[in-house]
């Protein structure tokens, strides 16, 4: 497990990408921690019980990490999530959620961007930002990426995530970075083990994304192939798979997941 993930809080001089390398690398980039109610971390209600669980009970979880990841490949690097941000610190007040049943921990310099410059590696030389889904601790981070930098996610996610629906949906629309215009996912990739379709990331069909609805109708995972280890990353974990190694022309087939490391 060490050799496939490094969290970047701890030693990144130690553990930072290395030019030239072939071996494709994921690396777990804290950005802050988040608190919840224990009413969302395990809910006991049914229904819309459930929903308003977080609203109604007073019980607090404990502070959790928010993660964004760097996938770091031979084409280029790769960011899955932009994280939380120092801007999440000020939430709007009128919406139930936010003033209620969220709270943030982070400062500037935890945020995405000098995580990434700790590697040596400056957000304007990211080849793609993949958005798992685009809920506040996941695309806070949007704007230390210029516009020339891709984002992609999945059409329904940035449907859903625009305008007053996503408002009302805790979305922040508003925050995204001015001319932000994410890509669809074309989902062009074929099918994938479980998973009915997918989108390659890479030329040489190691990295791709699969639709993991659940969390939210869009949501998307993104799969890291290391020889016959597949790495999963989800919006709260990574998993990791074993899979036949793919080839060129062919796309992976995987086996039984199991848990390899939890995020929030």
């Amino acid at each position: 497990m060490a050799n496939q993930l490094a969290n970047a809080n701890s030693t990144p001089g130690a553990s930072a990408p290395r030019a030239g390398t072939r071996r494709v690398r994921v690396f777990a980039l804290q950005t802050g921690t988040v608190r919840v109610k224990s009413a969302q971390v395990a809910p006991t209600r049914r229904g819309m019980l459930r929903i308003a669980g977080p609203l109604l009970e007073p019980a607090w979880a404990g502070w959790l990490p928010t993660f964004a990841w760097l996938i770091d490949h031979p084409e280029g690097p790769i960011v899955v999530d932009t994280g939380a941000a120092a801007h999440l610190l000020r939430l709007p007040r009128w919406h139930p959620y936010f003033r209620l049943a969220v709270r943030f921990a982070i400062e500037p310099e935890e945020e995405v961007g000098p995580r990434l410059r700790a590697f040596g590696l400056d957000p304007r030389d990211v080849r793609t930002v993949v958005l798992t889904h685009m809920h506040i601790d996941h695309d806070a981070g949007l704007h230390h990426f210029p516009s020339s930098v891709p984002v992609l996610a999945d059409a329904r996610e940035i449907a859903r995530a625009a305008g007053l629906r996503g408002h009302l949906l805790g979305y922040l629309p508003e925050r995204w970075p001015r001319g932000f215009d994410p890509a669809p996912l074309g989902w062009d990739g074929g099918r994938v083990g479980p998973f009915d379709r997918s989108t390659p990331l890479t030329r040489d069909g190691t990295v791709f994304a699969v639709p993991s609805p659940g969390h939210t109708p869009g949501h998307i995972s993104v799969v890291v192939m290391d020889g016959e280890t597949a790495i999963v990353l989800t919006s709260a974990r990574s998993r990791h798979m074993t899979c036949r190694a793919p080839q060129p022309t062919t796309t992976p087939s995987c086996s039984a997941t199991r848990n390899c490391w939890s995020a929030s």
